[in-house]
């Protein structure tokens, strides 16, 4: 297939979903039917609607358009619990290798390892992953008016749009370069204001979804990766959610063993010409891989010939849209099944280890040299301001300033009057807390003044 590098000259906002309120969202990619929309507008306008066929027609395949050098990141893809992934300390992990060690000796401390957050993964030229990222950058527009009598704003904003921003890249492929190919386009909706791209037609065709041979010990073993949602109508009616033996079964007349690492997601739409929605459908997510094992030589052939047929025509259906596009034992998957993380930087990486049961590992209380035991400081301020009124009140007010990251003991001398002399009456209990907390409070980092606060309120409430 051949990349399209597309370009963002104005914000687009790549909508999703009904909107029921006032607030639109935008997807971080550009949906393959978009695409294919916009381009077909522009060949309109430029009087080429006879080549629509040429264009659009069976046979011509289209992806989404990903963050640029992006693809979704594989479901099978793990990473521990609070640490960065790829660049972390401890990397990713395929979760479709046998040989995979949940508790590498070396870390020293129990891990839990969950799937990885990000939503993409940016591949080298060895299509091998080196940067994961969250989403593409976007950003929210606030829409308000004003009163026609006196030209002041309205209490609410109209509705709120957000938008991918200026100047974002992305990649989409084609099964073949079109004559005379479109080099700027419109998308979405608002043609006015936003949704402009320039479009570069890179001749040279990419390898990234041919069919490769699997490279792991096991040579019957084949990776299945999904690149774009999938629509794999069931042998039984209705739409499949994953794949497993029976499924394999029925699409390719294979017995094969099944690993999978895979979700469904609802998949909606619009007819334009019919200005109806379109059915909505049960699509397997893209991200989602398998890894297949056959046992037998006529097994092996008729899943290798089925692996061929989808890597060419693409799996399910709609397959024209964008839908079902494959990649064949992708080096990404393959060259990770070895049971060994990748991708680690234990230079910069950050993560904090949970610990067995699942709560965070235990750290020694916040406090100072000078004042160790905290909690025995807070105990002992509790009894000396029980007995007053309103003392448990008093603290919450004070515990909600050091939790703002404000002046908690400038906070008490206002309350307690002492920088103007005030004696009003119904102070007693802050110029109490004053006196008793201010030392403490000095004593402590400032980071560590609503822990105080909050212990103190503790041990007040409990011998309430």
């Amino acid at each position: 297939m051949y990349r399209i590098e597309i370009t963002l000259d104005e914000p687009l906002t790549a909508g999703y979903g009904i909107g029921f309120s006032n607030e639109i969202r935008s997807l971080d990619y550009i949906p393959a039917t978009m695409l294919r929309g916009a381009l077909y507008e522009e060949l309109v306008l430029q009087g080429r609607e006879n080549e629509a066929e040429s264009w659009f027609g069976p046979g011509r395949f289209w992806t989404s358009a990903w963050p640029a050098n992006c693809l979704p990141m594989p479901l099978a893809f793990s990473q521990v619990k609070r640490d960065d992934g790829l660049g972390g300390v401890h990397g990713l992990r395929n979760e479709l290798s046998f040989e995979t060690d949940t508790n590498p000796p070396e870390s020293g401390q129990p891990q839990a390892w969950q799937r990885a957050r990000s939503r993409w993964m940016q591949l080298d030229a060895s299509l091998m992953p080196v940067k994961q990222t969250q989403k593409a950058a976007r950003r929210i527009d606030m829409h308000a008016g004003l009163r026609y009598d006196t030209q002041s704003v309205r209490g609410a904003a109209f509705f709120s749009r957000q938008a991918i921003e200026q100047g974002t890249t992305f990649h989409a492929f084609v099964s073949e370069i079109p004559e005379g190919p479109v080099e700027a386009a419109v998308l979405g909706k608002r043609r006015s204001v936003s949704g402009r791209v320039t479009l570069a037609w890179e001749h040279n065709r990419s390898d990234l979804f041919d069919l490769k041979d699997s490279d792991s010990k096991d040579s019957k073993d084949t990776f299945l990766y999904l690149a774009t949602d999938a629509l794999v109508p069931g042998a039984q009616g209705g739409w499949l959610r994953g794949f497993e033996r029976d499924s394999i079964k029925y699409l390719s007349g294979a017995e094969a063993e099944v690993w999978a690492a895979s979700s469904f997601t609802s998949v909606g739409g619009w007819c334009g010409p019919w200005k109806l929605p379109r059915e909505q459908c049960i699509a397997i997510s893209a991200g989602s891989c398998w890894r297949l094992r056959t046992t037998g030589s006529e097994d092996s052939d008729r899943l290798r010939n089925w692996l061929d047929h989808i890597v060419q025509n693409g799996l399910g259906l709609r397959c024209h849209e964008g839908f079902g596009r494959v990649c064949v034992n992708p080096p990404w998957l393959v060259n990770t099944a070895n049971g060994e993380s990748f991708g680690q930087n234990p230079a910069t990486g950050v993560v904090t280890y949970p610990n067995l049961r699942g709560g965070m590992n235990y750290h020694p209380l916040p406090g100072t040299p000078d004042n160790a035991d905290i909690c025995e400081t807070a105990r002992s301020l509790a009894s000396k301001l029980k007995a007053l009124p309103s003392s448990s009140a008093a603290l919450h007010d004070l515990l909600a300033v050091a939790q703002r990251g404000e002046n908690a003991a400038a906070f008490m001398e206002r309350r307690a009057g002492v920088n103007a002399g005030q004696k009003k009456q119904g102070n007693e209990t802050w110029q109490k807390i004053n006196r008793e907390l201010a030392a403490p409070l000095q004593s402590l980092d400032p980071a560590h003044h609503a822990f105080l606060i909050m212990a103190v309120q503790t041990w007040v409430e409990a011998n309430a």
